[in-house]
């Protein structure tokens, strides 16, 4: 790091000590006494209860705990949720927990990740990338939930409850602007928030809606102009209409829209310089953090993304236990333009080496789940359901299409090769699941669950007409899962959980063939300890895995090649934990150390290895069985330190954020190397006495100005990572009513 970027470094750090230095002293001191903690209610068992109960390994976080840690985007959630990890591939999603992830992304292919929104599925790659707004609550469930939640949910689940309508008048409103200075273009981050809430007939009829807006200018450094890129302009916009009619019944419908025009995501960097265009004595190629060259609009590679969604939730709550239906459908809008060598050459593109590609994967879901969940009848109680998915997921290419001067594609493009595709991968599910709890006594519990899921899948094309030609891919697979919890004390309780992941198979939408990676399955063992009391809440837990058949997806030349390989083996341990102090200062943190993660079996894996010539890297075949699996740090570690003092001007909350995660991989020979890294986020926020609606703060993300990476594009042409933001201090103010 030059000497310019430590001194911005240490500017930044003293900012941050001076906005925690400016709270009185006295303040500090004023309060030592221990308040209770406030009960965490989780609905990941489909009914209402305590976390401390659910025998899962989960973390919960508020609204509020998210903005204390500086937590604004879905790719951040792994800062504070041991275990999970949320990278992307290029724009795509790929979110992996304890070590379980997807290689594959492309249309219907499903993340092993399920990730809901108020209880309904997301499964378009690039619009699973968004921004955290009018968030209520998010629990992150670790290990698989195949028998009450997540279709393909062999990792687990990020569950994200949005707030909903109230019968009283209230609502608030933010503004946030924050300066880039990490890079070598500071740059401006504007975010305006705001929800609100009243009834239309009292206890009857209510109504919210919230807004998103964030403006991002561009920290990125365009090497062919000098320009600036990477701006992100993004919006949400979510209306709900809460009926209730009577008082057993309920009805909450929802409508949402989401856009997304983003030149960062998939702004790319040539690692150590490696790219095709470095070869070409035109060749113009990024070598820098935070530096692009992409001969596409402004050296980066565009992404478009929308989602149009609405759903229907409905709950008729009985003496017997309450009957709920969710219904749903999306349409989601993608349009991704990507510089596969990073660079820009004539001679290379002249020569077919360096190529640009036009991806659109538009779909269209439709969602049905119907589940009763029973009250407790002595010792027993119940939950049945059954759930039906139904989605045409789009993939259309362009292989170098037709570009303006200024790098845009143009509208309709058409290839300049004559290399185009346009296929639709169908997928019909269906599944019916139970689960059965017992007590066997005051202190043993029991649950016993299975899940019988069925799914088809075939595409359609313009290659071919229906493919695979062998036939419809069908999966089929019974997913149990079994369960004990013994309560030690009233406070402390101890569980064991078995419990299976299934993912379908995946069709290739490219080559529109009979090229299927397989259904693959995990079997997981977890045993853990959760206890809480007046001023502590903990839990702990240690797991094995027994994951086959892993789906895997290799580029061959100019060929995708889809496969399974014969699994993997992983075991590690995961803590979560919040101390209260006093009732003034918090101790909240996690960490995760995944003692093994390696592949089994697995000698069939194509990578591309030195030297770079003018034609490219030549792939060779590896096997890689006991190798390390990608993306899979050893240890990651959080902790979040905050502390309120009341004071005759008003209320002082300074927070402090660190993360910290051990060297992993994103390429089988080790060639992408994220090195270990350290980030550090802080927070002030004061709410004055005079104006208790007011909240003014100011705030500072990875502070440190990590070079760390966020996605990862790699291929024959380059080795090509996105880094993450780099450092931000701002300000904000928000007021409620």
């Amino acid at each position: 790091m030059s000497a310019s970027k430590n001194s911005s470094v240490q500017r930044a750090v003293k900012i941050a000590l001076l906005a925690v230095g400016s709270v009185p002293m006295a303040a500090f001191a004023a309060d030592t006494s221990v308040a209770g903690l406030e009960e965490i209610v989780v609905s990941a068992q489909r009914r209402a209860e305590n976390v401390q109960d659910v025998p899962l390994s989960m973390t919960v976080q508020s609204g509020e705990d998210l903005t204390r840690a500086g937590i604004t985007d879905i790719r951040d959630l792994g800062n504070v949720a041991p275990g999970l990890s949320f990278n992307t591939q290029g724009p795509f999603a790929s979110a992996t927990i304890r070590g379980v992830q997807s290689m594959i992304h492309q249309a219907g292919a499903d993340s092993p990740v399920a990730i809901y929104i108020d209880g309904v599925y997301q499964n378009n790659h690039t619009t699973s990338v968004f921004d955290l707004a009018d968030v209520r609550q998010v629990t992150v469930l670790r290990g698989p939930q195949g028998t009450l939640f997540g279709r393909n949910a062999t990792a687990g689940a990020i569950m994200i409850e949005t707030l909903k309508p109230q019968y009283d008048v209230s609502g608030n409103v933010s503004l946030d602007y924050g300066h880039f200075n990490g890079s070598d273009k500071d740059s401006g981050d504007t975010v305006v928030k705001g929800y609100f809430t009243a009834p239309l007939i009292d206890d009857k009829l209510a109504f919210s809606i919230s807004g998103y807006y964030r403006d991002l200018e561009g920290f990125l450094t365009n090497d062919v102009t000098g320009g600036r890129s990477g701006s992100i302009e993004s919006y949400t916009v979510r209306g709900k209409l809460l009926f209730e009619p009577t008082d057993w019944t309920s009805f909450l419908l929802t409508a949402s829209v989401t856009d997304r025009t983003d030149l960062y995501s998939g702004g790319t960097t040539a690692l150590n310089g490696l790219g095709v265009t470095a070869n070409y004595p035109d060749g113009v190629l990024a070598r820098e953090p935070w530096h692009v060259a992409s001969n596409l609009y402004k050296g980066s590679s565009p992404l478009e993304a929308r989602q149009e969604s609405v759903s229907l939730k409905a709950d008729f709550r009985f003496d017997a236990g309450t009957l709920s239906s969710i219904t749903a459908y999306a349409e989601n809008e993608s349009r991704y333009e990507v510089d596969l060598d990073t660079g820009t050459s004539a001679q290379c593109k002249a020569a077919f080496v360096c190529l640009d590609f036009l991806e659109l994967t538009p779909n269209e879901t439709f969602q049905q789940e119907i589940t009763f969940a029973s009250e407790k009848f002595g010792p027993w109680s119940f939950i049945a359901g059954a759930y039906y998915y139904h989605d045409d997921a789009t993939f259309k290419s362009v292989i170098q299409p037709e570009l303006k001067p200024n790098g845009e594609v143009v509208a309709g493009a058409v290839s300049l090769i004559d290399f185009a595709t346009n296929a639709v991968v169908k997928t019909r599910a269906a599944a019916v699941f139970g689960e059965v709890n017992y007590s066997f006594s005051d202190t043993w519990h029991g649950i016993l669950g299975v899940r019988y899921s069925r799914e088809k899948k075939w595409g359609v094309g313009d290659i071919v007409s229906r493919f695979p030609t062998t036939g419809d891919e069908k999966d089929s697979e019974i997913t149990p899962r079994v369960s004990i919890r013994h309560d030690l004390t009233p406070n402390t309780n101890v569980y064991f959980t078995y419990s299976r992941g299934f993912k379908s198979a995946v069709l290739s939408g490219f080559e529109q063939n009979d090229n299927v990676a397989g259904a693959e399955t995990l079997d997981s063992y977890e045993i853990g300890i959760k206890s809480e009391g007046a001023s502590y809440r903990v839990s702990a837990s240690a797991f094995t895995y027994d994951y086959k058949d892993l789906q895997a997806q290799f580029w061959e030349g100019n060929q995708n090649l889809l496969a399974n390989s014969g699994g993997a083996k992983i075991t590690g341990l995961e803590v979560d934990a919040l101390y209260q102090v006093t009732s003034a200062f918090q101790i909240q943190g996690g960490l995760a150390w995944l003692a093994e993660a390696e592949y089994e079996d697995f000698d069939g894996a194509i990578a591309y290895e030195l030297p770079m010539g003018p034609a490219g890297l030549v792939h060779t075949v590896l096997d890689v069985s006991g190798h390390r699996m990608l993306k899979s740090p050893k240890l990651t570690g959080n902790l979040t330190l905050s502390y309120t003092a009341d004071t005759a001007s008003g209320t002082f909350t300074p927070s402090l954020t660190v993360f910290h995660s051990s060297k992993y991989w994103f390429d089988l020979l080790r060639r992408v190397e994220q090195e270990a890294y350290t980030t550090v986020n802080a927070r002030m926020t004061f709410r004055p006495a005079a104006i208790d609606a007011l909240e003014l703060n100011i705030f500072g993300r990875n502070l440190t100005n990590e070079e760390y990476f966020t996605s990862s594009l790699l291929g024959p042409t380059a080795d090509a990572p996105v880094y993450a933001f780099p450092r931000q201090i701002g300000i904000g103010a928000s007021f409620s009513f």
